[in-house]
């Protein structure tokens, strides 16, 4: 008797880079890239819809909606109407909102002959959405009339979906040694003014094989190799011009497709990312030693060996069962912390080549050129991303910031390697632009209907509670507690949305006054109004007086860590003097010094070996070295 197949999952988890991509998900970002295929002839856009239904079906893994867990993230089947294609627009790969378009987490454009395709990072990486990508160009064709074949690639749209595709491969091949990476030195930002939201800048280069192929075995590098050691000149040189007063290294982000050691046909996430770093610190770098250099550095550390072991850390990390039982609302701001630190901090920019696309013969003619763009960055820098069809390589920067130097030095110096940059691409003021001009931006969320509704739910507990206190007749006013807490949280949450050029100093007083307003309250409750007058309000309003203090001093101009460091935890010892003060005069009605001098003598011992490391330059430098301040 056989057994019926088993059908797609009523939901599963998501791998380990999804994981984290749907942790650093927020208003203003989504980690979203865009795969384009300019074809022979203007796309019909109700043919592509048909396209695009007859393909969804066939994929499970892109036909999925993001929802929240207690614990973390995971995908279910979208059954909503949709995706449906819509016409281009100038700024690409916009935020995603998971509850925003049906759920949806790819997208379908048009414009003229171009058809592209945008997907949510958690879903897939390139590898996958190519392949899905592939595949609907090779529908949309048969639609057309146009007989195309299955072939390497391609998969038949009439199949079930094998279980194999959903399957994540790095919990698959994990292994038990783990390879984890030292302290990584902040990398050179390579960033410029951020360009008003949501405006992604792309710049776009058309480079032939042949020739990138025969100049890179000059060198006796691949493409790649080349083109990683190229971006990282152009940003050492940009930090060059800024003539900082430390130089920091310049790094590349590289992800690599791991299908290549560990057979899969998993349609899900199955990258690392590798770290290529040159420390101009050590002395300056000729191009070609530049070249050497990337070329031996990629070769000596991607290897099987070495990449199992990393993402293995990676694994066990994600799976480890405390952080499991850790809610999503605590864990998903720590890990976008983390990333901060751990995968923005230490890299300049990030450069992706998935490589050479290929379709069946029969599909070739109708293909112009391919595209890609990755989405903006967590900060105002470019981002590098290139694909190649037939002989031409397309390779695009995008970022949100104004500058475009990095862009001009690294297509400079292809033209004067003797690659020409657009070859066939020459300038026609007569025919339309190959971007459409239309702007069609995500409009941030209002931060008025942010506070209208933050407040109505303040005031809806606040008044339910005092309801109930009054039906309940319980001997004391409890409901004070609630009513003063949700006074506080309004203090502190509503006027910075409403007033957004708030002072720092008006801030900081209205959050000290709710302070003391809701222990005003306890203290109503409790017949406590001595203690209240005599200690409570004078300790807190001390503390209102300290942190103005901190604020003043740190906001009067530009301070290094040390200084910063320095002044907390002066004012730390302060302030605890003063709390010990105030204690000692109530209950004692003298000053009796004790465990205030102790805290004091701590915070002096601190303070001025900091103040004697901030003004010699050599104890300094050597701080910040051993610290990586």
């Amino acid at each position: 008797m056989s057994k019926t197949p088993k059908g797609p999952p009523d939901w599963y988890r998501l791998d380990n880079a999804g994981v984290l991509y749907s942790a650093l998900q927020r208003e203003k970002y989504s980690p979203v890239y865009r795969f384009s295929a300019v074809l022979s002839q203007p796309v019909d856009p109700a043919v592509l819809q048909r396209a695009v239904d007859r393909t969804m079906p066939r994929f499970p893994g892109f036909r999925v909606r993001m929802k929240p867990g207690v614990y973390r993230h995971y995908f279910e089947p979208n059954d909503s109407p949709g995706p449906f294609v819509r016409p281009d627009m100038s700024n690409p790969c916009q935020p995603i909102r998971f509850r925003e378009d049906n759920g949806w987490l790819v997208r379908f454009f048009y414009y003229q002959s171009r058809i592209s395709l945008e997907v949510f990072h958690a879903v897939s990486d390139g590898a996958g959405a190519l392949t899905f990508f592939r595949t609907l160009l090779a529908v949309y064709l048969r639609e057309l009339g146009h007989p195309i074949p299955c072939g390497p690639g391609l998969l038949d749209v009439d199949d079930p979906p094998r279980p194999e595709e959903l399957e994540d491969a790095y919990a698959r091949y994990a292994g038990k040694r783990v390879l984890r990476d030292r302290w990584q030195e902040t990398a050179f930002s390579n960033t410029s003014q951020a360009e008003p939201f949501y405006t992604l800048n792309v710049t776009m280069g058309f480079l032939p094989v042949d020739r990138l192929k025969e100049i890179a075995a000059r060198y006796g590098a691949s493409i790649t190799e080349y083109l990683s050691a190229v971006l990282l000149q152009s940003i050492l040189e940009n930090q060059e011009v800024q003539r900082p007063r430390r130089p920091r290294p310049a790094a590349l982000a590289i992800p690599i497709d791991l299908r290549g050691w560990f057979p899969s046909a998993t349609l899900r996430n199955f990258i690392l990312t590798v770290r290529l770093c040159v420390d101009p610190t050590l002395g300056p770098y000729t191009f070609p030693e530049l070249v050497r250099y990337v070329h031996h550095y990629m070769r000596l550390h991607i290897n099987p060996q070495e990449t199992r072991a990393r993402f293995t850390g990676n694994v066990h990390f994600t799976a480890n069962r405390f952080l499991q039982l850790i809610p999503i609302f605590l864990k998903n701001p720590v890990m976008s912390l983390s990333y901060q630190l751990v995968g923005v901090r230490p890299f300049s920019a990030t450069y992706t080549n998935p490589g050479l696309f290929r379709v069946p013969p029969e599909m070739a003619p109708h293909i112009q050129r391919m595209e890609v763009v990755l989405g903006q960055a967590t900060r105002p820098s470019p981002h590098c991303a290139s694909i190649s069809y037939g002989n031409t390589m397309a390779v695009t920067f995008a970022g949100t910031g104004t500058s475009s130097e990095t862009e001009r030095r690294f297509f400079t110096h292809l033209v004067r390697e003797g690659i020409p940059v657009n070859r066939r691409q020459p300038v026609d003021t007569g025919s339309p632009p190959p971007f459409p001009t239309e702007r069609r931006e995500v409009p941030p969320a209002s931060k008025a209907e942010l506070a209208i509704l933050v407040s109505s739910m303040l005031a809806s507990v606040a008044v339910c509670c005092g309801l109930l206190n009054l039906v309940l007749r319980s001997g004391h006013i409890w409901s004070l507690y609630v009513i003063g807490a949700a006074a506080m949280l309004w203090v502190w949450l509503v006027p910075p949305l409403l007033l957004r050029t708030m002072h720092l100093y008006l801030r900081l007083s209205a959050d000290v006054l709710a302070v003391a307003l809701y222990v005003f309250l306890i203290s109503v409750d409790l017949d406590g109004s001595a203690w209240y007058w005599h200690l409570a309000l004078p300790i807190i309003l001390l503390l209102g007086a300290a942190l103005l203090f901190l604020g003043f001093m740190m906001g009067a101009r530009p301070r290094s860590t040390l200084s910063r460091i320095t002044l907390v935890i002066g004012t730390t010892g302060v302030f605890l003097s003063g709390v010990e003060l105030l204690i000692d005069r109530y209950f004692l009605g003298r000053w009796q010094p004790g465990w205030s001098l102790v805290v004091l003598t701590v915070c002096a011992a601190l303070v001025i070996p900091l103040i004697v490391v901030r003004r010699v330059p050599a104890l300094r430098e050597e701080v910040r070295r051993r610290f990586h301040l």
